[in-house]
């Protein structure tokens, strides 16, 4: 297609105005603000890039600008970590802006063909994810509820990581739950996670219990966080709780091999996921408990523990029940 054949390009847009447009082009597709604020950043290193290219037109844009860029991604260096190349994942994710960027350039007649046609998300290789053994689960609790901290922030904190643990949450879904979210009857817990998308996950008698007992003697209201902060009616921040575990890890260090590992909320999550795959748990209600959008991020931890095929084919064969034999 020559020159003459391209769509006329009625405005007097420059690649410069191109963040806004593509932001207002997303947020029509429903995302969140954080998901927003992740692309603005994406965007804008694209943007960043071009000028640097002195590309300042939409005209300059083509399939090979597209593709110059993807190796411009490959070849960079991580911003905070000097001399070590991007991952795969994090390279992936600012190549789906770039497609997101094309359909934007075809939806407004800017560019006659998908400029990201032929650019490949590269294959991410499952990561090794971290969790906790059952002692250095129990060390965790026991030192901190006998540490220095103040008795009703160990409690409180103590608590928190359990429900974590038994529910498989996201600290960010612990935070926000209120008594009226928990269903003592029907032993779940509703959650808003990711995206304000709302699930229901099953939860132990025993962390029933403890939760009831809590929003008692706290005096928490129905419509109240259950772990607050000193201020009213402020949930407790996660970097408070980070903080509390950076300190626990400084007291436990080398013990039990926990000085290599991260401890952090979402090491209690990981666990949760572990020990369901690995007790035999199916990777459909795991995908649902944990909030997953998409399967393969479910599937990370089937690949990384789900390796006793025997152990899990003797559960759950179909003809182990039939009453046959030669």
């Amino acid at each position: 297609m020559n020159v003459a054949q391209l769509p006329m390009i009625v405005d007097n847009t420059v690649i410069s105005d191109l963040e806004e447009l593509f932001l207002d082009f997303m947020a029509m597709r429903g995302l969140t603000i954080k998901s927003l604020e992740a692309m603005r950043t994406r965007i804008n290193m694209f943007l960043v890039w071009c000028e640097s290219k002195e590309y300042t037109e939409i005209s300059d844009l083509s399939p090979d600008v597209f593709r110059s860029y993807v190796r411009y991604l490959y070849e960079r260096d991580r911003m905070d970590r000097p001399g070590q190349k991007m991952q795969h994942s994090t390279i992936a994710r600012y190549i789906i802006v770039l497609k997101r960027l094309s359909e934007l350039l075809l939806d407004r007649k800017w560019a006659y063909e998908d400029y990201s046609a032929g650019i490949v998300l590269p294959k991410s290789k499952y990561k090794t994810i971290e969790s906790f053994t059952p002692e250095q689960t129990q060390l965790i609790f026991d030192t901190l509820m006998t540490s220095k901290i103040g008795s009703v922030s160990k409690i409180q904190t103590a608590l928190i990581l359990y429900v974590i643990l038994d529910c498989g949450l996201r600290i960010s879904e612990a935070l926000s739950l209120k008594p009226i979210d928990v269903n003592p009857s029907a032993r779940l817990v509703k959650v808003l996670g990711k995206g304000e998308k709302e699930r229901f996950v099953p939860v132990s008698n025993r962390t029933l219990d403890m939760l009831q007992r809590w929003t008692y003697e706290q005096q928490v209201n129905r419509k109240e966080y259950i772990f607050r902060s000193n201020r009213m009616n402020q949930h407790l921040t996660a970097s408070s709780l980070r903080n509390t575990l950076r300190k626990i890890k400084g007291i436990i260090g080398e013990q039990l091999g926990i000085d290599s590992l991260r401890v952090s909320p979402h090491t209690f999550r990981h666990t949760f996921a572990r020990n369901w795959i690995v007790g035999g748990g199916d990777a459909f209600s795991l995908r649902i408990i944990m909030g997953h959008s998409s399967m393969r991020t479910t599937e990370k931890y089937v690949y990384l523990w789900g390796t006793d095929l025997v152990s899990a084919h003797d559960r759950v064969s179909p003809a182990k029940g039939v009453n046959f034999d030669l």
